[in-house]
């Protein structure tokens, strides 16, 4: 992690979000103090949660509650709130 003053933080803003962006991750000190970190925002990726998810069962009482749901916005009876009585 990079240490960087705030004042340098601020005329390099740039170079700052470029070095993030690239996984460096920077402490903004003030007056020797440090009073901030940027870090890379995590990337997700769909293959991740997959391989996460793959020796996980599946929740059929999910599917049931997604099902139950699906039928009753079918089948309910909306009565639209702007329209004219």
């Amino acid at each position: 992690m990079r240490t960087v003053t705030a004042t340098a933080a601020s005329r390099g803003f740039k170079d700052v979000l470029d070095a993030v962006d690239s996984g460096e991750s920077y402490t903004i000190t003030r007056g020797g103090n440090p009073i901030a970190q940027v870090i890379p925002f995590p990337k997700h990726k769909l293959s991740a949660l997959v391989a996460a998810l793959e020796d996980e069962p599946p929740d059929g009482e999910w599917a049931d509650l997604t099902e139950d749901v699906h039928n009753e916005l079918n089948t309910a009876s909306w009565e639209d709130p702007w329209a004219e009585h």
